[in-house]
């Protein structure tokens, strides 16, 4: 899961405007941890008690296995890095510490 929810950040971190990134964001938690877990958790029962556990865990094995195919086919990401300009805008917090800062 830790591999997973880095890379989905790192992902959209990567396709989003810079003046963006916190909505790209909140839109990817709304959808993981919204309407993934409602839909996951739904779908998951009726599959269990229609079919079993044995049905759900290998069609779920079968899903991620058809993903990684796709992934794989259709040539996945090829960059995650951001355009130079997004990461000019970050300040570098580490030069300034211990330093005198004018605020106003």
């Amino acid at each position: 899961f830790a591999c997973y929810d880095l890379a989905a950040v790192r992902y959209v971190a990567a396709i989003t405007p810079a003046e963006q990134l916190t909505t790209g964001q909140g839109i990817r938690n709304a959808v993981q941890s919204g309407i993934g877990f409602l839909f996951g958790t739904f779908f998951g029962g009726l599959v269990i008690q229609h079919f079993g556990e044995t049905v759900l865990y290998r069609g779920a094995a079968a899903l991620v296995t058809m993903g990684l195919v796709g992934f794989r086919v259709f040539g996945g990401m090829t960059e995650l890095s951001r355009p130079s300009s997004a990461e000019e805008k970050v300040p570098d917090r580490a030069a300034s510490v211990g330093k005198e800062t004018d605020f106003f």
